[in-house]
C-alpha cells in the first residue's frame, strides 16, 4: 500500500496510489488526473471528486513511478523517457487485452 503505480484503462493510462490490496488479483487505487490536458503533468483531484477505483493487478503496467514536482507545485511531472516507456507499455497492453 502507498505505492505509486500506473494502470491501463480503455482510453489511456493513469498514475495513482495503491490504497488497499484486495486478494491477489485486485487493488484499490486513488487515481490522479491530467493537469490541464498535459500528457506528462498530473495532480490529485479535489477531495470531493477523488477517483478511487478497484483495479485488476494485470492492468498495472508500471510500479514505483517517480513523480517530479512541477514548477508551481500544483502538479507533478513524469520525465520524457519514462513517458515514452509508459506509452509503449500501454500500447502493448491495449493491443493484447483491449483491442481484441
Amino acid at each position: 500500500m502507498g505505492d505509486i503505480v500506473v494502470a491501463a484503462w480503455v482510453d489511456t493510462w493513469y498514475p495513482g496510489e495503491v490504497l488497499q490490496v484486495q486478494g491477489t488479483n485486485q487493488v484499490i487505487v486513488s487515481y490522479m488526473q491530467r493537469w490541464q490536458g498535459n500528457q506528462n503533468r498530473f495532480s490529485w483531484p479535489p477531495k470531493n471528486k477523488l477517483d478511487i477505483q478497484p483495479t485488476e493487478v494485470d492492468a498495472i503496467i508500471h510500479r514505483d513511478i517517480i513523480l517530479t514536482p512541477g514548477e508551481s507545485l500544483r502538479y507533478v511531472c513524469i520525465e520524457k523517457d519514462m513517458l515514452d516507456t509508459l506509452n509503449k507499455k500501454y500500447n502493448k497492453y491495449y493491443n493484447s487485452r483491449i483491442a481484441l
